[in-house]
């Protein structure tokens, strides 16, 4: 979950679903499709993300109802490298919308409401953006507390290799060889 509309966030603020959905589209349509949807490591003092401090790349945004689901990959950058240090320890990251525009009456958020990114955060204004899964240049799952890294490439190799005929066997290898290092 990228973030809430429609209700009282944590600053105070109210999101409407229109204005939030149509900068959803925008910023799909400008930057994700693009692959320059690069977002940093906590909310910067700055209106532009820089390609210097890049932490992750969005790969997926939409709305679900009143929702902003999103995903993104870590990058293999320095910010990337202390964001994936933070998950091996155990940090619970959350993602928030950097962005700009004017608070009407009630602190309703303004139809001129600009995203310019989703940055990852320790504390989100919306209540449910919390990092639920991590995707990286490695593969990895999240097993509670710690990343637990899957061998992706030997599945696709064998499936492209074999086809579908021994896909459930390359299916139950891939299982067993994850549940072991879980």
């Amino acid at each position: 979950r990228f973030g809430e509309c429609g209700k009282r966030n944590r600053n105070g603020r109210i999101y409407p679903r229109e204005i939030m959905e149509r900068e959803v589209n925008r910023y799909y349509k400008e930057f994700v499709l693009t692959k320059r949807a690069v977002s940093d490591l906590d909310h910067p003092n700055s209106s532009t993300p820089l390609f210097a401090n890049a932490c992750h790349l969005i790969e997926d945004l939409k709305m679900d109802g009143d929702v902003v689901l999103g995903s993104a990959r870590i990058m293999d950058t320095p910010a990337g490298k202390i964001a994936k240090t933070l998950i091996d320890e155990g940090v619970q990251l959350a993602i928030s919308s950097r962005s700009v525009g004017s608070l009407g009456p009630d602190n309703i958020v303004g139809d001129n409401l600009h995203v310019i990114a989703w940055d990852l955060v320790v504390s989100p204004s919306s209540q449910s953006a919390f990092v639920e899964s991590i995707v990286e240049n490695q593969q990895y799952i999240v097993d509670g507390n710690r990343l637990v890294a899957i061998n992706m490439e030997e599945f696709n190799r064998n499936l492209a290799k074999n086809g579908t005929r021994n896909l459930y066997d390359d299916l139950n290898k891939f299982l067993t060889s994850l549940s072991r290092k879980i």
